[in-house]
């Protein structure tokens, strides 16, 4: 599993779930990284191939999600149908390679074609922040919850409601934060040979230990029986893909406290909260 996240954030107007977006941007901006922060949603799959191409590996902070997929809905919008068929492919691809779709060539020049052709993602690592109002579930239909969309998203929803705003004047980034992610990205620059090929990755292998992989078994368990249980509601695939975000979310745990190996600590906390 590579560590790329779909997260969705789920409240009210007013409720603070768009802080997510201010922080993230606050964090990138003081550690030198927001070159990581790419556009704020795609026009199309085209659209989220081309900002692909050019940022391999970037994170998109898509606000009013819900208004995204009522366009996708509306019949006969290709367009917005086609970027979420891509969000669903692309997660699955941060170990494989994304390949454009067939577009037409009337009119190209021999040059203009091979380009188009040869464009291709090798290991895309796409993360997606998004914020939607509860009605986010009216707007989805039961479609999403098993075509394999939804389940490809950690979803945090709260209840806490509209909030008044606390002013509590600007809080800066802690050095050692920025110290780690310095350290970190200094790690893992080698595995991408940008003089010869930048879109080719060598991955920096993360080993499971023995006890976190017998908790990751038995979630693993557990989530086909919530499968079985809710197969008649149709809700059975919402369950499919927690394992694996549990993953996901394991490894960063065991990269945030620069380890090399994920342990039974990593994988216990990323099961409860996933």
């Amino acid at each position: 599993n590579w560590p790329s996240l779909y997260l969705l954030n789920i409240g009210l107007s007013a409720s603070g779930k768009e802080y997510a977006k201010t922080a993230l941007e606050r964090l990138l901006d003081a550690c030198g990284l927001s070159s990581l922060l790419g556009p704020s949603g795609y026009s199309s799959d085209a659209g989220m191939l081309s900002s692909l191409y050019h940022q391999p590996s970037h994170c998109t902070v898509v606000d009013e999600f819900h208004r995204v997929l009522e366009q996708a809905s509306v019949k006969g919008n290709a367009r917005a149908q086609g970027m979420v068929r891509a969000l669903i492919e692309v997660w699955g691809r941060t170990d494989g390679t994304m390949r454009s779709v067939g577009y037409s060539t009337v009119g190209l020049k021999s040059k203009e074609i091979k380009a188009l052709q040869e464009r291709s993602i090798v290991n895309p690592a796409l993360t997606v922040l998004a914020m939607a109002v509860p009605t986010f579930w009216e707007t989805i239909g039961s479609a999403a919850a098993k075509d394999g969309f939804l389940n490809r998203f950690l979803i945090v929803e709260t209840n806490i409601g509209r909030q008044v705003g606390q002013f509590n004047g600007a809080v800066a980034v802690p050095q050692s934060v920025i110290d780690w992610a310095t350290n970190t990205r200094a790690r893992y620059t080698g595995i991408v040979d940008t003089d010869n090929n930048p879109m080719r990755v060598t991955p920096v292998m993360v080993p499971i230990h023995a006890n976190a992989m017998a908790l990751f078994d038995a979630f693993a368990r557990e989530c086909l029986k919530l499968m079985d249980q809710h197969e008649d509601d149709g809700l059975a695939e919402m369950f499919g893909r927690s394992n694996e975000i549990a993953m996901k979310l394991a490894l960063i745990l065991a990269l945030g406290r620069s380890a090399m190996v994920v342990e039974a600590c990593d994988a216990e906390w990323a099961i409860d909260y996933v």
